[in-house]
């Protein structure tokens, strides 16, 4: 049982949490650093047979694969967490944490029948808190996928990919009576809902069709790119960095819920 005067509460989870967010901050600064590098070049060309025009993209670099290695750290430390947390709610409620581990169970009945026995100590009240962060919840995916990363990590290497967002920006060239000039209107990002991953030199990202062409209205082509999830890898395509974010705001709301519950 936790003593209060020789050792904090939840402190093992608070450290894993700060770990898995200094881990963030150095995939933040290698991924700025490849990019910085210039790995993409888009290239647009005209297809003779049809007039569309084409973005295709040249691979300088590929994502280093050593971003799988950081990735996997901010994963086991954010599940690990879990696993504490169950230890220091069973350990706060008179019972031995020291074989505890946060169920994952994904279904109720896997949960009364599996996931119960790894919190066995743990009061009826504890009980209903583990059960209520369960993955078969409306809101509680990340728990499932965390934990299906980490298991993903143990097993084989997490991959990460480029991948591509494409931002046409459109303008409308609009003739007028009163000028010879025509007007023109404000430009228009629009962010396409499909995202091209994983990336691999030639791939067509962008297309505009001849017949747009032929109209008044002007494209300027602009493209971004993020590291994703490869396939596979249970949050595929995925942009890596909002993903992890997403990981430790979900753990550290999971902690703060345990912890309300704990008398002062």
């Amino acid at each position: 049982m936790v003593n209060p005067a020789t050792s904090e509460l939840f402190l093992g989870p608070k450290l894993k949490i700060e770990r898995a967010k200094r881990h963030i901050r150095d995939l933040e600064g290698e991924i700025a650093a490849f990019h910085g590098r210039n790995p993409y070049e888009v290239i647009a060309e005209d297809n003779p047979q049809t007039g569309d025009q084409l973005f295709r993209v040249r691979i300088r670099e590929e994502v280093p694969a050593c971003l799988g290695g950081i990735i996997g750290d901010v994963i086991h430390n954010l599940r690990a967490t879990f696993d504490l947390i169950a230890a220091d709610m069973i350990d706060a409620d008179g019972g031995s944490g020291d074989d505890a581990y946060f169920p994952v169970s994904y279904t109720p009945k896997a949960f009364e029948s599996g996931g119960r026995r790894k919190i066995k100590d743990a009061s009826r009240e504890s009980v209903a808190l583990f059960e209520r962060l369960q993955p078969y919840h409306a809101g509680n995916e990340a728990l499932l996928k965390l934990h299906k990363l980490d298991i993903l990590d143990k097993h084989q290497s997490i991959i990460p990919v480029g991948a591509a967002y494409s931002h046409p920006i459109m303008q409308l060239s609009l003739p007028v009576p009163w000028q010879d000039e025509p007007i023109l209107t404000p430009a228009l990002a629009i962010r396409p809902a499909a995202r091209v991953y994983p990336l691999q030199d030639g791939t067509i990202i962008f297309r505009i069709a001849a017949e747009a062409r032929k109209s008044e209205v002007k494209h300027d082509m602009k493209f971004s790119f993020d590291v994703a999830f490869g396939e596979g890898q249970i949050v595929d395509g995925d942009p890596v960095l909002p993903t992890l974010v997403q990981f430790v705001q979900f753990t550290e709301q999971a902690l703060d819920s345990f912890r309300s519950h704990i008398p002062k």
